[in-house]
């Protein structure tokens, strides 16, 4: 597979891999001297880094033109979830570093950092979702063809199904 050389120096490049490096400074702070409200810091980091480690292969590897999903609005909503759930570890992580925990503290900055990064994630996920990006816009449907395609031949490219005299001229199609 080839390598994706100018997503790796692209801005959203380096927004995906500082991600992936915070949330797992954050899985640390989760992982030291372990109480049961950090096991949901622990949870968000884990499955917040498998996601964001998976997009960025999916983007380093061109998967994304294999695999046939809206990968911009995919990446955007995912974006959104991991920043409210950054919010909320931000926020407990600041209370827990209020009761004299200092790797709460420490976890606090992470994840501000985590949320101010997952929030211009979603900028440019949302341009690329638009189609204002570095690339092209992404293919959405438009009626029975995709924008990216060339319109349809004169006719439905589909085989017509027969006609059913007992429903009354009903015919099925897709």
């Amino acid at each position: 597979m080839p390598l994706n050389n100018a997503y790796i120096k692209s801005i959203s490049g380096l927004i995906k891999s500082s991600i992936c490096l915070v949330l797992i400074i954050t899985l640390i702070c989760a992982c030291v001297n372990c109480v049961s409200y950090r096991i949901f810091f622990l949870l968000v980091s884990l499955f917040g880094f498998l996601v964001e480690f998976g997009f960025f292969l999916c983007y380093l590897f061109s998967l994304t033109g294999k695999l046939s999903l809206n990968w911009p609005f995919t990446d955007f909503i995912a974006s959104v979830v991991m920043a409210a759930l950054s919010f909320i570890n931000f926020c407990v992580s600041c209370y827990g570093a209020r009761l004299g925990a200092p790797q709460d503290g420490a976890a606090a900055f992470f994840w501000i950092v985590a949320l101010l990064l997952f929030c211009v994630d979603c900028y440019y996920c949302y341009r690329a979702w638009r189609g204002g990006s570095h690339g092209p816009p992404a293919t959405t449907t438009v009626g029975p063809s995709f924008v990216s395609e060339p319109p349809p031949a004169s006719g439905p490219s589909y085989p017509g199904y027969p006609q059913d005299s007992t429903q009354g001229g009903f015919e099925y199609s897709n």
